[in-house]
């Protein structure tokens, strides 16, 4: 197990260059274009219009309207990336490790603002690579 590095020079307290890793695509942009190629489009405003406007509990909110607009879709990254099923297996498995080891990690050193841009999916081996 291991964590992909790369070279960052700080330019000042919240700001850096970070070195080009090739092969990477944001999470974000992989689920998105999932959903897009489903017809499941869905934007941050109509999620925000729909909850500021929800008439039912929390709990109900995300498992009656969240959950059924947003259903697990990653999983057809990697049966349409990795055809043949050893690669498969070894980029799921390759992924499910490096997102624990990614996690165990920035919890360690307090990484904190994690979202959809800045954790990556490396799209020849299917690991997790964090960029920020």
């Amino acid at each position: 197990l291991g964590v992909r590095t790369y070279a960052v020079l700080p330019l000042n307290e919240e700001s850096g260059i970070l070195e080009w890793v090739e092969n990477l695509s944001p999470l974000r942009s992989v689920v998105s274009d999932l959903y897009n190629k489903r017809g499941m489009t869905t934007s941050t405003a109509d999620i925000k219009r729909a909850h500021d406007a929800r008439v039912m509990p929390p709990y109900q909110f995300y498992t009656e309207w969240l959950l059924p607009r947003f259903p697990p879709v990653l999983h057809h990254f990697f049966a349409s990336s990795f055809t043949d099923p050893a690669e498969w297996i070894r980029a799921r498995t390759l992924f499910t490790r490096t997102v624990a080891v990614w996690s165990m990690v920035g919890y360690i050193v307090g990484l904190g603002d994690r979202h959809a841009e800045n954790v990556n999916i490396e799209t020849t081996s299917g690991a997790c690579v964090h960029v920020d």
